[in-house]
């Protein structure tokens, strides 16, 4: 008499990890369609053409300082600059714990609308925005950027004109 025995074909384990493997070929094929799909590249175009038009127009400067500069009617934004050129001379992004104060005043002297970034600075990031500004009407006006603490930790700051749904674009 001979025993009667069931063989095996293969237990819970190895079964489990090949549906895994299937459900993770089939992501991995979602994924690259949707990414296809989604024109991510475009939108990293369309974010360094904008990026780099407020650059071409900017004012660059050394700051702490304060510049006078002309200004059409709209607002602009104040950022430290990405190449961190200033002329001939070039400047390393400040550390992350020196942040700046903006104030930006018309010919007579009256202080004109600034929104302040209060997201915490990345020294990281190819562009650090420092905030958004309102021109009520075409003059010239003082811009005066200062370290919050006092120091005379250099950067180099630009300020560019253009409309301030431009700059709030550029932001988020």
């Amino acid at each position: 008499m001979r025993p009667i025995s069931n063989l095996r074909r293969g237990n819970c384990l190895f079964q489990l990890l090949l549906g895994l493997a299937v459900l993770g070929v089939l992501l991995l094929v979602v994924g690259i369609v949707s990414m296809v799909t989604s024109k991510a590249g475009d939108a990293v175009s369309k974010l360094q053409t904008q990026i780099q038009s407020f650059v071409d127009r900017a004012t660059v400067f050394e700051a702490p300082a304060s510049i006078e500069i002309e200004l059409e009617q709209g607002g602009g934004m104040v950022a430290l600059s990405p190449d961190g050129m200033v002329g001939q001379k070039r400047i390393g992004p400040p550390p992350a714990n020196v942040n700046f104060v903006v104030t930006i005043t018309d010919t007579e002297g009256k202080p004109v609308k600034f929104e302040a970034n209060t997201a915490p600075r990345n020294p990281g990031a190819p562009f650090e925005m420092l905030g958004v500004f309102e021109t009520p009407a075409k003059g010239r006006y003082t811009v005066d950027v200062k370290t919050s603490d006092g120091s005379s930790t250099p950067a180099a700051v630009m300020v560019a004109a253009g409309t301030q749904e431009e700059a709030k674009e550029l932001a988020n």
